[in-house]
């Protein structure tokens, strides 16, 4: 699969050793690369397993990879799979599969974590069966230790007659992660549901978030006034740690933020959420909070922008979270009947001028929408992570799609490099990507880096872990920035001037064969009307589903080429990708021509 290779990633030192260890280190190495496989790519257990049992150095995650693939699985990357499990759905007249109920949950194991082993870590996990808490299998293994153990005590309880009726030793099979709610079975290896783990999901939920009330048997009922005073427009924000309104870089005497909105509405239903109500903070505490920014912001050696929809909302671009009618996103903003023909935000062009100046080094956009490029934001700097609008060969990638691994295996690189993460207008309810926000403020609660800085109007479910919590504005903020680090509020232009008036482009540094960056060999793409071109690297699933030759028919109002698939689908090539491959500073063209 030439196409599919992924970059080299790092090998685990496999020095000489006895055979014992030999052993055990193998089998450390198996249990990482399968770990990898699951997470990352979302191969199933059982496939990543055989996968590693069939290759020779276990350590060795593009071999297993390539098997996968050669054996007819696809990368699905992306959203992490979620399973319905077998054994929390068993009768409830099995002792085996009995879950604990709702309202026994901890509260104040829930509120304040801690790993029964004494380990200090976030990366805790709550046993669903008995509620103690331990920590990852990547920290010191105390959560499944404890399955490991209950699992051992079952077996040796069980009796020949229980076993002749079909009775079988579970364990605490299941445990929730205490940072994102979860559920992970440890006999099913995945990612599980079921109604009897959404009900005490939800109970973890009402009791670490506040907005979710359980009943009777752990069902959902409304709060009443009197256990719960409703939210008044003005009022300051209660019954929250200090820490998850500012940060735990922040300050306990900055202000409260204020509520702005009041909006029961779940922001992203379906998804690790919270109520759409929004906040501001006070004018004396968001400037400095944007003071305490801006001088991580110079001070960082490999800043990240990881944005989500609110950063476009003032662009007339509609996003799922701003729900409520009188929403502080949509003042003054008309929703654009085109998207595509909006122009970008303060925000956008912020960040951009922060890049040219050495300030922000790269940018994960979970937004399709093409504004940091309009805005003059290097496409080689950019990962588009969910897919792109101006990229024929990065479609958009639907909720139960797979990601393109090469822009996964960068979130990766990033995810590790990043020493500040700004996270902006994301509600952070559990996408893949997230990750690059968790790791940051995790490396930042060990003392390397400055963490994430969450800005949105909205409280997200990753708030406890920020380093730095702002509620405002994108473009407030970014307003605020710019003076602070003293850089202009304005788009950088696209180069468009020397473009050739016929639309054909020579002398490119680019492989005619595979459009990757060369250093001696030279093309010419030409994209006139009538012309035909084919994506490179484009997902596979999106070639099955349009095909990878296109027609040139013709350039929009700005400049940018529109292709045409099989008189089916037109696609837009941004402008901007020309003005690098001229250049030769992105790492490969999207098309080629067909001849």
């Amino acid at each position: 699969h030439p196409t599919s290779q992924l970059p080299t990633l790092p090998q685990i030192d496999t020095t000489t050793r006895t055979e014992t260890t030999q052993t055990t280190m193998e089998t450390t190495e198996a249990e990482a690369t399968i770990e990898r496989l699951v997470t990352v790519f979302g191969f199933s257990p059982e496939r990543s397993r055989r996968a590693v049992d069939a290759i020779g150095d276990k350590s060795d995650v593009q071999a297993a990879y390539n098997w996968l693939l050669d054996r007819g699985e696809e990368d699905r990357g992306g959203p992490v799979d979620v399973r319905i499990c077998d054994h929390a759905s068993a009768a409830d007249d099995n002792p085996g599969s009995s879950l604990i109920d709702p309202s026994e949950i901890d509260a104040d194991a829930l509120k304040s974590p801690r790993c029964a082993g004494g380990c200090d870590t976030d990366e805790v996990w709550m046993c669903l069966g008995c509620g103690k808490v331990g920590c990852g299998r990547y920290v010191n293994g105390h959560g499944i230790g404890h399955f490991n153990k209950t699992l051992a005590a079952e077996e040796a309880a069980l009796t020949v007659s229980e076993a002749s009726k079909g009775k079988t030793a579970l364990g605490h099979y299941a445990a929730i992660g205490l940072r994102d709610l979860s559920v992970w079975c440890y006999h099913c290896q995945s990612y599980v549901t079921s109604p009897r783990i959404e009900r005490l999901v939800k109970r973890c939920e009402e009791i670490k978030f506040g907005e979710k009330k359980t009943g009777e048997g752990g069902m959902e009922v409304e709060k009443s006034d009197d256990e719960s005073p409703a939210l008044e427009k003005g009022g300051a924000m209660k019954d929250v740690p200090w820490k998850s309104m500012h940060g735990f870089m922040g300050s306990p005497d900055w202000d409260p933020p204020v509520i702005a909105t009041v909006c029961d509405s779940e922001a992203r239903p379906g998804y690790r959420t919270m109520r759409a109500h929004e906040y501001l903070d006070t004018q004396r505490t968001l400037r400095a909070k944007v003071a305490l920014l801006a001088s991580w912001i110079r001070k960082a050696r490999s800043a990240v922008v990881y944005s989500g929809a609110g950063i476009s909302t003032a662009a007339g671009i509609g996003d799922y979270a701003s729900v409520a009618d009188d929403s502080v996103a949509r003042t003054g903003t008309k929703l654009k009947l085109l998207p595509m023909t909006a122009s970008p935000t303060l925000s956008h062009c912020v960040v951009t001028q922060l890049h040219a100046a050495g300030l922000i080094h790269h940018w994960i956009q979970q937004n399709h929408d093409g504004l940091p490029q309009k805005a003059g934001f290097p496409q080689q700097h950019i990962n588009e992570i969910h897919g792109a609008w101006y990229d024929v060969s990065n479609p958009v990638v639907p909720m139960s799609g797979t990601l393109r691994s090469d822009l996964m295996e960068w979130l990766l690189e990033w995810e590790q490099k990043a020493d500040l993460c700004i996270a902006v207008g994301s509600s952070l309810c559990g996408m893949n990507a997230d990750r690059v926000v968790t790791t940051t403020a995790r490396k930042a609660r060990s003392g390397a880096g400055f963490g994430s800085a969450i800005v949105s109007l909205q409280r997200t479910q990753l708030d406890d872990l920020a380093s730095l919590r702002i509620f405002a504005s994108c473009d407030d903020v970014f307003d605020l920035l710019a003076s602070e680090l003293g850089v202009r509020t304005g788009p950088i232009p696209i180069e468009i001037r020397d473009f050739p008036e016929n639309d054909v482009f020579l002398n490119l540094p680019y492989s005619s064969q595979d459009g990757r960056r060369t250093e001696g060999e030279k093309m010419t793409l030409d994209l006139r009307i009538g012309k035909s071109v084919k994506v490179v690297n484009q997902p596979e699933w999106d070639s099955k589903r349009i095909g990878n030759v296109a027609l040139v028919v013709g350039k929009n109002a700005e400049g940018d080429f529109l292709l045409n698939f099989d008189g089916r689908k037109t696609r837009t090539l941004g402008r901007w990708w020309l003005m690098h491959a001229m250049k030769g500073e992105i790492p490969r063209i999207p098309v080629l021509n067909l001849n």
